[in-house]
């Protein structure tokens, strides 16, 4: 029996994006064309030029850390 999955290219839905780091389609970043999962990001982000900027806001409650380009 021949193996009928991914017989032709996807151009549409969750199988036409990938990791370009690990292949994963899940948790894909693809904004700015960067087209890393999450966890990918989190290990390359300052080597790409991501700076991690904690927000001081009054009144926010907690000072959570920032990816800012």
């Amino acid at each position: 029996m021949t193996n009928l999955t991914y017989t032709h290219p996807r151009t549409y839905g969750k199988d036409s994006k990938h990791c370009r780091a690990c292949g994963t389609t899940r948790g894909l970043i693809s904004k700015y064309g960067l087209n890393l999962c999450r966890r990918c990001f989190r290990e390359r982000a300052t080597q790409i030029g991501f700076v991690k900027v904690s927000i001081c806001v009054a009144g926010a409650g907690d000072d959570q850390g920032r990816w800012r380009y």
